[in-house]
């Protein structure tokens, strides 16, 4: 499992689409369902991306907490059940990132616009 930032996860997921399941939750994080096995890149962790693997665990929809539920944008159903592939996800994160990386605007430190 992966969990970005929401402008991260956002730009990401206009490419993923439906291809793989994708999550929100009340705070502010995306989450993708990705096979297991392949670290982080170091510039997505640097930029706040979690992978999450054995011995954690990540509420999935339609889990609700204090802060608001959680709920499914593209259901594992849809894709079935297969999860995506991590390096695929990893790309497209790390495209979203370059792209916000050039398209924030002077004066607006740490914030992009995607």
């Amino acid at each position: 499992m992966i969990s970005a930032p929401a402008a991260l996860g956002a730009a990401a997921h206009r490419v993923l689409l439906r291809s793989t399941a994708t999550a929100t939750t009340a705070a502010d994080r995306w989450l993708f369902v990705v096979a297991p096995g392949v670290p982080l890149p170091e510039r997505l962790a640097d930029a706040g991306v979690l992978r999450h693997g054995p011995g954690e665990w990540v509420a999935l929809p339609p889990t609700s907490w204090p802060s608001g539920p959680t709920y499914w944008l593209v259901e594992p159903q849809v894709v079935r059940w297969e999860p995506a592939t991590a390096e695929v996800v990893h790309g497209v994160l790390v495209n979203a990132l370059l792209v916000s990386s050039a398209t924030r605007l002077p004066g607006m430190r740490g914030q992009s616009w995607l």
